[in-house]
């Protein structure tokens, strides 16, 4: 099969066209961002152990549940907290809470959190191993917080598992 590589800005910005989103027709202001602090891989993705966070509110049946679920209110943007599912789980066992949780997660929860996907893109050699666990979360925190009290653990985690790179998803 020939390699599918799709422009994503120019094709994204022809969707947003085709669906009148955007009727000024200046289209999506997509970031531009030269001073992000990433770091480059310092190895193939192939050779590299990949860890993935969703902001799905995803989380296993047995885990605590969120704010946002205790308070049964839309006001859980103080949840700053994650959970830790384990790479091999069944979505049989996790809850999703995300507000956009829609039919077409229903279907295909991976759209959410992709447990089958990754699981697949390390059997056929796209990288060397998934991490032990998925980080999930409320896609919706206070920055401050979330730069100050949450990413420093998440990061932490990532090191203790010797995670190369990571994959994040936003809902």
């Amino acid at each position: 099969m020939p390699d599918q590589r799709v422009e994503w800005i120019p094709f994204l910005n022809e969707v947003f066209r085709k669906q009148g989103i955007y009727k000024d027709g200046n289209g999506y202001k997509w970031a531009e961002n030269d001073s992000a602090p990433l770091t480059p891989l310092s190895k193939p993705v192939k050779e590299c152990r990949i860890a993935l966070t969703s902001g799905c509110g995803a989380r296993l049946k047995s885990q605590p549940i969120w704010e946002k679920e205790e308070r049964k209110d839309p006001g859980w943007r103080d949840d700053i907290s994650f959970r830790e599912i384990p790479k091999d789980t069944k979505f049989s066992d996790v809850v999703i809470t995300a507000a956009t949780h829609s039919y077409d997660s229903e279907m295909d929860p991976n759209i959410m959190i992709p447990l089958d996907r990754m699981k697949e893109m390390e059997e056929g050699s796209y990288f060397r191993e998934r991490a032990p666990y998925y980080f999930t979360h409320h896609g919706t925190w206070r920055r401050g917080k979330l730069v100050r009290e949450t990413v420093p653990k998440m990061v932490q985690r990532f090191r203790e598992m010797e995670v190369d790179a990571v994959i994040s998803f936003a809902q």
